[in-house]
This record gives C-alpha cells, structure tokens and sequence, in this order.
C-alpha cells in the first residue's frame, strides 16, 4: 500500500506543496473506525451490546467527512491560493481569489524573505493590443509584475 500523501507543484506558482490523494475512505480506516466502536462499547457497556452497529455508523460518517475536508483542503494551494477545482467550474472567480490573494501577499510584503515565494516562478503575459497603445501614449514602461491572471 502506497504513502497517504505526495508532495506535488502548484500548476500557477509552481512551488512545493503536500497533496493527499485519498478522497474517501481506505479500509485501514474502516477498520480504524471499526476498532474504534467495540472499545467505545466496552468502555460504555462493559459488554456485547447491538448498540455498537450505530457507533460504527457514526464513526464511518465522521471520519468520512474528515477524510473528503482533508482531499478538499490540499487540493488548494496554501501559496498562492490557485484551486484547480474551481479552475474547471468557475474561472473568474478562481482569478479574482488568486489576485485578491497576490495582491495581499504584495502589499503586505510577507513574502520578500520566505523561502516559497509565490511570485518567484509567475509566468508572465504578453501586452495586448489596448496595452501596447497605453504604453506607447504615457510613456510607461512593461513591468515584471504583468502577471497571467487574464489567463487563468
């Protein structure tokens, strides 16, 4: 049996992050849960009792839901915030919480001396047309903070 989590890269900031492939239940956890229910039986009842069928529901329920908050938690990104979930289901809320996010880490300035810099790997976009014309009427210069969230 394989290792419960990987280590994995973000697919916009490209950093390290830990990632927990397990979505439901594993049967260790069964078991677990399982275990679990006959010691809280005789710890309560001292004996065999029918009561421990609805323990073990309960158990299995609860770890279930720990289990799935786990998967959904580590499929986000802590660094950047990039979410590939909602990348397929809502891309321009997913872009708005990644600006948002960016934005924050900039102003604040938190990032400057860590070690999982987000915007160190940020990939950067081509100016467009409306952009160019900008650049060309103000005199303003590209800048290296020109980031893909129009991409997103």
């Amino acid at each position: 049996m394989g290792s419960v989590s990987e280590n994995v890269y973000c697919a916009f900031c490209k950093l390290q992050r830990k990632f927990y492939r397990t979505k439901h239940l594993t049967w260790t956890n069964v078991l677990l849960c399982l275990a679990m229910s006959f010691m809280l039986m005789f710890g309560l009842w001292q004996r065999m009792d029918g009561r421990v069928t609805l323990l073990f529901a309960i158990a299995i329920i609860v770890a279930e839901v720990f289990v799935y908050m786990r998967w959904r938690i580590s499929v986000k990104c802590p660094h950047c915030h990039f979410d590939p979930l909602l990348y397929r289901s809502n891309r321009p809320k997913l872009v708005q919480q990644v600006n948002e996010r960016l934005d924050s880490l900039r102003a604040s300035g938190k990032y400057l001396l860590r070690h999982n810099n987000p915007f160190e790997n940020l990939a950067t976009r081509p100016p467009t047309e409306k952009e160019k014309q900008l650049d060309k009427t103000s005199g303003l210069k590209r800048t290296k903070e020109r980031l893909i969230s129009k991409q997103v």
